[in-house]
């Protein structure tokens, strides 16, 4: 297919439907202007350039490199011979924003690390004073045994059990409670 007047036969076919159109591949090169095409873009496949008016020339021979970085190298019958995809660069940047994440992980692991260490010495603490509790409260216990063992004393009984308002007051409350209680000594001694 690299006679024109075939080329063009070939054209004049497929708008007659005797051939079936084919689907040309397109790809910008990196020039950003200049459109290439293809059946495919693989290694053994013709590749034509685009003009503005629609019109397609077979490419120049040589490298070319399109808009996305990968790289097309055509012979001298515009067939492709070999394609570099632009994976190179990618995977650096990525090697280089994983250094910056395993950097990122490592500072973390050394926070976590650090507040490990200080909840191990407040658990630490904590379980200490945990222990001294637990002796105090055996001690309350072996007192409150003891205390339970031994008899209560008797009630004291108090004389005044009402509310003084004033210091004048106050003596004549006490008189008339210490007379209440001689009559209630004279009545339980009558009783006898």
């Amino acid at each position: 297919m690299s006679n024109p007047f075939q080329k063009k036969l070939n054209q004049i076919r497929i708008l007659l439907g005797m051939i079936p159109q084919v689907e040309l591949a397109e790809a910008m090169l990196e020039d950003g202007v200049t459109k290439i095409t293809a059946e495919k873009f693989e290694p053994g496949y013709e590749v034509s350039v685009v003009a503005e008016d629609g019109t397609t020339a077979p490419a120049p021979p040589g490298s070319h490199k399109l808009e996305d970085g990968t790289e097309v190298i055509l012979d001298e019958n515009s067939k492709i011979v070999s394609i570099t995809p632009a994976e190179e660069k990618v995977e650096i940047e990525i090697e280089a924003e994983e250094e910056v994440k395993v950097e990122e992980d490592k500072t973390e692991v050394e926070k976590i690390k650090e507040e490990v260490a200080s909840l191990y010495q407040a658990l630490t603490l904590i379980t200490e004073e945990l222990g001294m509790i637990k002796e105090e409260m055996a001690g309350f216990k072996v007192q409150k045994e003891k205390m339970s063992k031994t008899p209560a004393a008797k009630k004291l009984t108090t004389l005044n059990t009402e509310a003084v308002s004033s210091e004048d007051n106050a003596l004549e409350l006490k008189l008339e409670h210490l007379k209440k209680v001689r009559a209630e000594y004279k009545t339980i001694k009558t009783k006898k």
